[in-house]
């Protein structure tokens, strides 16, 4: 469980990616890398090599590496 804490601690590590940089993004033991496109309505939203954009929860993210 991720307290508001670690949700603050990464939505500051993800206001200083720029638009469009590769991120990894690691959650509920698993993770997703795509160009990172900000965040929309609590989620981190990325979009994969495949075109497809995905919606990870902020408050279910574990970590982020770019």
């Amino acid at each position: 469980m991720h307290n508001n804490n670690s949700n603050s601690t990464i939505l500051g590590i993800l206001d200083r990616v720029s638009l469009g940089t590769r991120i990894t993004v690691y959650f509920d033991s698993a993770f997703r890398t795509g160009k990172y496109q900000g965040i929309q309505n609590g989620n981190v939203v990325i979009t994969t090599s495949a075109g497809i954009n995905v919606y990870i929860p902020l408050r279910k993210v574990e970590a982020v590496t770019f």
